[in-house]
C-alpha cells in the first residue's frame, strides 16, 4: 500500500488565505493535510477547511514573528522560531506550501533544517510584481522551488526562482 502524501501548508491572514486556498484548488487533492495558523488566526483556518475540505486535517496554531506591517522582532522571531520546530517534529507532512505571510519565514527555517531533503514549494503573492515580499527575501534561499507571478521579478535570477502566473486576474 502506498503511503498517503501530506503536504504542510502555512495560512496566514486575509489575502494570503485566500491565495493558498487558490492553489491548492487548482493543485493535486490531497485526503490528508496538516496546517500551521497564526494563534489568533482562527478565521483562515476555518475559510480554508471550508473551501478545500479534506477527509483528514491536523491543525496547530503558533505565535506570529511579526504583527501586521511591523517589522520581525527578535524575541517574536525566536518564539515563533522554537514553535515552529515543535510543531515540524510533530507533524507528519511530506512538503511545505506556503506563499508569503509571515509566519511562513520561521516556519520554512525550521522546515529546512529539520527535514533538509524534503521539498519546500513557497508562492510569492500576485501583489508583489516589482520587489519580493520581506517573506519572499528570506525563503528565496532555502526554497526548493520559488515561484514569482511577475516576470520583472525573475530578472532577478536565483536558481530556484520560477515565472508561472498562477493567479489569473479575470474581469467581473
Amino acid at each position: 500500500m502506498q503511503k498517503e502524501t501530506v503536504p504542510l501548508v502555512v495560512l496566514g491572514g486575509g489575502g494570503h488565505t485566500q491565495e493558498i486556498i487558490y492553489i491548492m484548488k487548482i493543485g493535486p487533492c490531497f485526503s490528508n493535510i496538516t496546517l500551521i495558523h497564526g494563534s489568533c488566526d482562527s478565521l483562515s483556518k476555518s475559510l480554508f477547511l471550508q473551501e478545500i475540505s479534506p477527509k483528514k486535517h491536523t491543525s496547530y496554531s503558533m505565535p506570529r514573528p511579526n504583527n501586521v506591517l511591523e517589522k520581525y522582532s527578535v524575541f517574536q522571531m525566536i518564539c515563533s522560531l522554537f514553535s515552529a520546530i515543535m510543531i515540524i517534529l510533530r507533524s507528519k507532512s511530506d512538503f511545505l506550501i506556503c506563499n508569503g505571510p509571515g509566519i511562513s519565514v520561521p516556519v520554512a527555517l525550521a522546515y529546512r533544517l529539520l527535514h533538509p531533503g524534503r521539498p519546500i514549494f513557497y508562492i510569492e503573492s500576485m501583489t508583489r510584481v516589482k520587489t519580493l515580499s520581506a517573506a519572499g527575501k528570506i525563503i528565496q534561499y532555502i526554497a526548493s522551488v520559488f515561484i514569482v507571478q511577475s516576470k520583472e521579478l525573475i530578472r532577478n535570477t536565483y536558481p530556484c526562482r520560477r515565472f508561472h502566473s498562477i493567479f489569473k486576474i479575470l474581469p467581473v
